[in-house]
């Protein structure tokens, strides 16, 4: 019976999901505010999706775009503060681990923030087999993640820091740096007017 009520619920969720426009949005609303741990006033496009709502709190003023996921399963949470906005294609995935988006903070299109790790210590089972290895990320207050970027575990990114577009962080970033490339490396501070950069 609990199986069936599961299917049950997926199949609402998956209907739901799809639905386009202005009263997609609203259909999502009323209905996902009742599923979130704890949520405010939020907007969510059609085609998100979402997968352990008891485990995701959602702050006021926030927006999910269009084919983002939202992963917070098997000991997984996620957090996301006030006034944020998640574009288009991007991926929390918290699983099992913690995820935390302060206040104010953007997060671009096709980024991905995971915060676990395959341990890969043993040869004789296959990675993907072998247990994940949960972690933390903590994204501070007035963050901009810019599109295309890789946050990986065990990460913090200090309020005010600016994420350039394709870099793969994987040491925290310290507040007001602009950092970018693959690893990360720091660009620039924001107080610094004499080196110009590119973010996109």
């Amino acid at each position: 019976m609990m199986k069936l009520k599961n299917e049950i619920f997926e199949i609402f969720i998956s209907i739901l999901s799809i639905i386009p426009a202005g009263i997609g949005s609203k259909l999502r609303y009323l209905a996902y505010k009742q599923l979130f741990s704890k949520s405010g006033k939020f907007y969510i496009e059609a085609g998100v999706t979402i997968i352990g709502f008891k485990n995701i709190e959602i702050g006021d003023n926030v927006s999910i775009n269009k084919n983002s996921y939202l992963y917070a399963q098997e000991g997984g949470r996620i957090s996301i503060g006030n006034n944020c906005s998640i574009n288009a294609n991007a991926m929390l995935n918290s699983t099992p681990g913690y995820i935390e988006i302060c206040d104010g903070c953007a997060i671009g299109p096709n980024t991905v923030l995971r915060a676990a790790d395959h341990t890969i210590i043993r040869k004789d089972i296959p990675i993907k087999k072998q247990a994940q290895k949960h972690g933390e990320i903590i994204v501070e207050t007035d963050v901009w993640i810019a599109a295309n970027c890789v946050i990986t575990s065990d990460i913090r990114i200090g309020e005010g820091a600016v994420i350039g577009a394709g870099t793969v962080v994987n040491k925290d970033v310290k507040p007001y740096s602009v950092v970018g490339g693959v690893p990360a490396r720091l660009i620039k501070m924001r107080d610094d007017t004499t080196t110009p950069v590119k973010v996109k």
